[in-house]
């Protein structure tokens, strides 16, 4: 009698394929979208270090504009908020006419910002 071919391991040897198809895919799809994930973090942080360096602005423009201050002068350098964002502020608040320059921190990311304080309307 002649022996019959048995497909013996073919399962096996099929699912080995199709799962190393699938992990390939993700692979090539993690590869192309990784880049957007970083991007969107470094967003989060510069949005935050923005939050920062408006906070200080509104901080040095309400010191400036009251005639019995809240908030000691001039303010320390930097400022640390509970979120563990900085700001730092150059010149310090109390100088009005003065343009200021605040740089808001957070993970990576700075943002500048510049304000000036005017005591009456522009020009």
């Amino acid at each position: 009698m002649k022996k019959q071919f048995q497909q013996k391991g073919i399962a096996l040897i099929s699912t080995i394929i199709i799962l190393s198809i699938f992990i390939l895919i993700v692979f090539v799809v993690v590869s192309v979208f990784a880049p957007r994930f970083a991007l969107f973090r470094q967003y989060r942080q510069w949005q935050i270090g923005l939050y920062a360096a408006e906070s200080a602005a509104e901080r040095c423009l309400y010191t400036e504009n009251k005639t019995a201050p809240m908030y000691p002068q001039p303010l320390n350098n930097p400022i640390a908020f509970s979120n563990g964002a900085t700001y730092y502020v150059s010149p310090a608040c109390g100088t009005p006419g003065q343009i200021k320059r605040i740089t808001g921190y957070y993970g990576e990311a700075s943002v500048v910002v510049e304000i000036e304080h005017y005591t009456g309307f522009p020009p």
